[in-house]
Order: C-alpha cells, then sequence, then structure tokens
C-alpha cells in the first residue's frame, strides 16, 4: 500500500510532465525567481523588504514557507497570499532532512505544511522544496503519490553565506542563469544579503531579455526544447 493511501489524505492526481524539477524549458527565456521561508530563530523571520521591491515591480516569484514559519509570521504569508503574481510552495513543516525521515515521516511533512496554510486561509501550490535540497529517491516517490511536484533549482544565490554580499549574489546569479532557470533565495535571515541583491539582479537579467515567471507559468512550457 502506498504511503499516500495510508496518510490521512488521499492520493492526489500527478498532473506533472516531469517527477522534480530543476528548471523551464532552454527554449524560452523564463526565468523563475523563488525564496526560501524557514522556520528561525533569528529575525527577521520576514524580509518585507524584498516583498516591497517585487510588488514594486510586479514580479512573479515562487515562495516556499515552511508550515512552522506560516503559523509564525501570520502576517507575511497572508502578504504573499494577497498578490495575484505570488505563488505558495511547501517546505516542510518542520525543516527537516528528508534522508533521515521514513516515507510516513515525509508524507506528514507535507501534509502537515499544506494544512497549515490552508487553515490560514491561503491556497498553496502543489509544490514541494526539500529543506536543504536533500532529495532522495524516497521524497520523490511519496510527493508524486501525494500529487505534489518535487522543485529544485539550477541558480543557486549562495545568500545563506554570510560572506557572500549583494554584489557577489548579483554576479552569481548574472553569471549562472540560462533559459528556464529556477533561482533560489530566502526571504528571511536565511538569506543574511538578500534584501539588497534584488533591484541589481533583475536589472541584469532584464538588460539580457528574461521575462520572470512563477513556477506555475514555467511548467506551461517544461516540453519545448
Amino acid at each position: 500500500m502506498s504511503v499516500a493511501s495510508n496518510s490521512a489524505e488521499t492520493a492526489r492526481p500527478y498532473p506533472f510532465p516531469v517527477d522534480i524539477l530543476y528548471h523551464g524549458s532552454r527554449a524560452r527565456p523564463q526565468i523563475a525567481l523563488t525564496f526560501d521561508a524557514c522556520p528561525r530563530k533569528e529575525r527577521p523571520e520576514f524580509s518585507t523588504e524584498i516583498v516591497n521591491y517585487l510588488q514594486q515591480e510586479h514580479l512573479p516569484a515562487t515562495f516556499f514557507v515552511s508550515g512552522l514559519w506560516a503559523e509564525h509570521c501570520q502576517e507575511g504569508i497572508q502578504r504573499l497570499a494577497e498578490a495575484p503574481y505570488f505563488e505558495i510552495g511547501l517546505h516542510g513543516y518542520h525543516h527537516w532532512k528528508s534522508s533521515e525521515l521514513t516515507e510516513q515521516v515525509i508524507a506528514s511533512e507535507i501534509e502537515s505544511t499544506r494544512s497549515a496554510i490552508v487553515q490560514l486561509g491561503c491556497k498553496p501550490q502543489p509544490f514541494f522544496r526539500p529543506p536543504y535540497g536533500d532529495c532522495p529517491p524516497k521524497l520523490i516517490k511519496v510527493a508524486k503519490e501525494l500529487g505534489v511536484l518535487t522543485v529544485m533549482w539550477d541558480v543557486v544565490s549562495g545568500d545563506p553565506n554570510p560572506r557572500n554580499t549583494a554584489d557577489i549574489l548579483e554576479r552569481r546569479v548574472l553569471t549562472l542563469t540560462r533559459n528556464g532557470s529556477v533561482i533560489i533565495m530566502h526571504v528571511n535571515n536565511g538569506g543574511i544579503w538578500t534584501a539588497q541583491a534584488p533591484p541589481a539582479i533583475v536589472a541584469g537579467l532584464r538588460e539580457r531579455g528574461f521575462q520572470f515567471v512563477s513556477v506555475g507559468q514555467l511548467l506551461k512550457h517544461f516540453d519545448e526544447k
């Protein structure tokens, strides 16, 4: 019997063209900005400067939030939910490494996060980003049984490293980004310099002709080569 059928939630159909997403179509100049919201003891837990800038520029973005973060930062997740060009994805309830968990606990981490977000009146997308990028085969299997796409990335900003200043983040992202890229950053204190970096990053990518889309929009043209 599958993990999904053993869980409190029934199995959901899996509508995605791939089991794990690292990037979108390399044929289109579309890229996705993604931001993780991890539960943290440090402050701030929510960088309003990042969201202020994205909203000022009407930039689509996908936010992967942990269940604990959502419950601790209810004003933050409500603000994300209010923007029609933002998506909210799942990032595990406790932000645990999946390799250390059983399939049943992985399923609980996904469903508990989904439930926490829904109970706050928000609608999460069926996208799951593994905490720490820890993505063993059992996680992909469980996520698929639950109708959830595992979303990774192909451009690492490196923003959790305090040595990576905003200038370094800008150079890394501009150097690595290609058609279809999924860029990972953080929207709280997990990204030390992130709040200062988006304007220069966005300006540089726009100069190169890239169009900013959500992960959901990126998937629409995934099969194009």
